[in-house]
């Protein structure tokens, strides 16, 4: 990873700094995913995280770094909004809410895209994990294509949390 695969030259550009030797340790230990929270700590937003996280597991699997994109950012937002209002964790909720049409309505242009939901995990750390034990999921965060990446997280009643991670290249 280059620091030219970040967007903007802010934090993200140190956050990007760290993502590669995270996600060399993270291969030189073995088969499972292991991350150093302290590493991880350094990053200070969500999608900071989020970022190293999901580098350093691709790295792990022989996969390109992903970078943070706005727009893919602004679909995961509307998508984690959209399954707070209904209470229900689906990918669509009809027509208006497909996900072709979401990533046209929110200006993303792109060969391949995947699209991961939960619900309930507190953190970042926690949801990338149980995507990375669910299969589908798993494989959606692994496409070879990809080469960026959003995810947002809304936060609704008795603070339960709806999470999406779109990825496409």
């Amino acid at each position: 990873m280059s620091m030219t695969d970040c967007k903007t030259p802010s934090r993200r550009t140190v956050v990007c700094a760290l993502a590669m030797p995270l996600a060399l340790a993270a291969c030189s230990r073995g088969t499972g995913f292991i991350l150093d929270d302290v590493s991880l700590a350094d990053a200070r937003s969500m999608e900071d995280q989020a970022l190293v996280m999901l580098n350093a597991f691709r790295q792990q699997n022989d996969r390109n770094a992903l970078s943070i994109d706005n727009a893919l950012a602004r679909a995961a937002a509307n998508q984690s909004t959209i399954m707070l209002r209904k209470q229900t964790m689906k990918h669509e909720f009809g027509p208006s809410t497909r996900f072709k049409k979401r990533l046209r309505d929110a200006d993303v242009e792109s060969r391949i895209a995947a699209e991961n939901i939960a619900v309930g995990q507190y953190d970042v750390k926690r949801v990338i994990q149980a995507w990375i034990d669910s299969r589908p999921h798993r494989k959606n965060m692994l496409l070879e294509r990809v080469d960026r990446f959003g995810i947002a997280m809304r936060t609704g009643p008795n603070n339960r949390r709806w999470w999406t991670l779109i990825v496409a290249g």
